[in-house]
């Protein structure tokens, strides 16, 4: 006899992808590829083989997979309504232009999933090669560390399985004219309009920008040897460059130094 459902409320053959805020659509919404991309989403539940890299980290019994597959869903559908086009982080931004992370709790939320479901799910989407974490610290002047929200940047390739990689590239390009064209109305201090025109020509193109992200890893690198730091082992050094990058892109107006630097504090969590 099939199963009803689980204690969650689960019934395999009749899921729950719906969540209870979706993109907003329409005159003053969103921009349409990401509500497009969220509806087509769904096909993962009953053809997992769109997602490959997911489909192999769920567990083996059924129930569990479908279960896990939901919950994928819905995180994913919370994970696109706030994707920033510009920079592909999970960001908003504020009056300045300048961009704010978002939390898992707030994607818990606006997914409909407890806490727990959603960084398991989140978790997987990392382990998936779909989402790329970056954990933030601040140091204090008494020495101190205080968290700040992890950034978090959806890869193009999640938009590709779905048929998107053409409408990503024109969708990016009008969302980095909308941004320039919001940074030069609103007058503000020189070092806030600087750091605006940077990134938008930093991530003007996915290829320029690519190029300019591994030259750059490549001299932190360099600089980092010539500081001493040469006797990291390979994989803490990959860890180590992923940060870097990560951080260049967010935050293109940093000098070398403070990159360095903001490395070395996200790898000591």
């Amino acid at each position: 006899m099939p199963s009803l459902g689980n204690r969650c409320g689960h019934i395999p053959a009749s899921p729950t992808l719906e969540v209870v805020r979706p993109i907003p659509v329409g005159l003053g919404g969103y921009p349409r590829i990401l509500a497009v991309a969220a509806e087509r989403v769904e096909t993962f539940y009953s053809e997992p083989e769109v997602l490959p890299s997911l489909g192999v980290l769920n567990p083996t019994a059924s129930q569990k997979r479908s279960e896990r597959r939901e919950a994928l869903i819905r995180l994913l559908k919370a994970v696109l309504k706030f994707v920033d086009l510009v920079s592909l982080t999970l960001a908003v931004r504020d009056a300045e232009g300048a961009l704010r992370n978002i939390t898992v709790a707030t994607l818990a939320k606006h997914a409909d999933l407890e806490h727990r479901r959603a960084e398991r799910a989140l978790s997987d989407l990392a382990a998936a090669g779909m989402l790329v974490t970056l954990e933030q610290r601040i140091r204090h002047p008494d020495g101190g560390f205080r968290s700040v929200p992890a950034i978090k940047r959806v890869s193009p390739a999640l938009f590709s399985a779905f048929g998107l990689e053409v409408a990503l590239r024109l969708e990016r390009k009008k969302a980095q004219k909308r941004l320039a064209r919001r940074n030069a109305k609103a007058p503000r201090p020189q070092s806030a309009i600087e750091t605006a025109s940077r990134q938008a020509s930093f991530t003007f193109a996915v290829r320029n920008l690519t190029a300019n992200l591994v030259q750059f890893g490549r001299s932190v690198l360099g600089k980092q040897q010539q500081h001493g730091h040469g006797d990291r082992d390979p994989e803490r050094q990959r860890r180590w460059n992923a940060v870097a990058i990560g951080l260049r892109e967010q935050h293109p107006d940093w000098p070398a130094d403070d990159i360095r630097s903001a490395a070395d504090t996200a790898m000591l969590s």
